[in-house]
């Protein structure tokens, strides 16, 4: 048996519809990167470590050998054993014995295949961001076609099945790009020998991306001949293509809306100022890592937030429900940590609770994304700017976990688990050409 691709222990959830979630870990100040799989499965990770697994979410539709290769044949039974239940909303999946997981680790909590798909989700990410160059989206496009054309990652369920729809995305995006490509060319012309190299290896009998890599070659040979052009497009159909649903940001559901178990957003959600006093409960935890929270007065409505005090995820997210009278949320935590290691918070909302919050979370998210992109590509001073923005927008809005991450980020404590990818080298580019 295989072991399975991500190991990390995972908190479970499922609604009332069938939709299953296994959720790892809280993601940071610049949200989470997301890739659908072409089988009910989506991946999300951590933006600024895409190393770290935020959550997998399966559709009712799943197979179980899709979840089994992705958590594990025996977290997967236990997954699927869940039903929807008002007084059994979570459970914690822990992670599979040790026998089942491979012996070499380059990283934490993620094998190669891991490590992939988290870069992966980056990409796709990147590419339907329309905030981004088209140029830059193109690239990040291809990228991520080349990467699953490459067959590495080919025992993971549904991957390949990305491929075509993503070469066709591709060469929509090089044709809205086309203004941009001769400027890139002429200005960067290693970085554009590897594109055309991409789009003659992903697709050879591609017309578009075999006519830009031709592009590339021609424009190399003489730069000066502006009357090479790749593909004649009539501008209404290139702005018919540039407004195409597959190019509109909201059409990946903006996942900055992360689900946490059991229904509630985490990724982009400010932390709740309105917390209880602790002197309103009384925090009990039993084996197996059953953690109960009881209320001295009336609790209806209220959740309990468990995070872990040292690396500040969030573990649980539990609402306050009543027994023969007794107030008391109910939650699992990993058996490793005593009570001493988690952090309760008690809140009346823990969502944000208006429209204004939440976009200025989004700004957030965008501030962080940014210096993330510019830190990468050792713009480290641009970068701090932009991360202390960030952290002062979190901050207002009651956030103080990503604050404090965007703060060290600014003081120049960055990431070490991103790769710098072809797609950041070309935005390094695009941005070189702006000033």
């Amino acid at each position: 048996m295989n072991p399975p691709i991500f190991d990390q222990r995972l908190v479970a959830s499922v609604d009332q519809d069938g939709h299953r979630s296994c959720t790892a870990s809280t993601p940071g100040p610049a949200g989470v990167a997301e890739l659908k799989l072409g089988n009910g499965a989506v991946i999300s990770v951590d933006y600024l470590e895409p190393d770290q697994l935020v959550s997998i979410d399966f559709a009712p539709s799943t197979r179980r050998s899709v979840i089994a290769a992705l958590i594990g044949e025996g977290r997967a039974s236990e997954l699927l054993a869940l039903h929807h239940s008002p007084n059994a909303p979570v459970r914690r999946l822990d992670a599979p014995p040790e026998d089942d997981l491979p012996s070499l680790r380059a990283m934490r909590g993620s094998n190669y295949a891991a490590r992939q798909l988290g870069q992966l989700a980056l990409l796709n990410t990147v590419s339907r961001d329309d905030r981004s160059p088209y140029l830059t989206r193109a690239v990040a496009s291809l990228e991520l076609a080349h990467t699953v054309a490459g067959g590495d990652l080919d025992h993971v369920p549904g991957l390949r099945r990305m491929l075509q729809p993503t070469i066709r995305a591709t060469a929509d995006l090089f044709v809205v790009a086309q203004p941009d490509l001769g400027d890139f060319v002429a200005r960067d012309p290693q970085l554009a020998r590897t594109v055309a190299q991409h789009c003659r290896q992903v697709a050879p009998n591609n017309r578009t991306l075999a006519a830009v890599a031709r592009f590339i070659d021609e424009r190399m040979v003489d730069d000066d001949d502006d009357s090479v052009e790749w593909y004649q497009m009539p501008g209404a159909r290139q702005a018919m293509i540039a407004n195409s649903p597959a190019f509109e940001p909201g059409r990946e559901v903006n996942r900055l809306e992360m689900l946490a178990p059991p229904m509630y957003s985490v990724s982009s959600a400010p932390a709740p100022r309105s917390l209880w006093p602790v002197a309103d409960y009384q925090v009990e935890l039993l084996g197996g890592g059953r953690l109960f929270v009881h209320f001295h007065r009336p609790a209806a409505g209220a959740w309990v937030r468990v995070i872990d005090a040292r690396t500040l995820v969030l573990l649980a997210l539990a609402p306050v429900r009543s027994y023969d009278g007794d107030q008391t949320a109910e939650a699992i935590v990993p058996t490793s940590l005593a009570a001493d290691d988690l952090k309760i918070e008690v809140t009346d909302t823990p969502l944000p609770v208006s429209t204004s919050a939440f976009a200025r979370a989004q700004q957030a998210i965008r501030l962080a994304r940014n210096a993330a992109d510019l830190s990468i590509t050792g713009a480290a001073s641009a970068a701090g700017e932009l991360w202390r923005a960030s952290a002062a927008i979190w901050s207002e809005i009651g956030d103080d976990m990503r604050a404090r991450l965007a703060e060290q980020q600014g003081r120049g404590k960055p990431s070490k688990r991103r790769d710098v990818t072809l797609t950041d080298r070309v935005a390094a580019s695009e941005r070189r050409s702006r000033r």
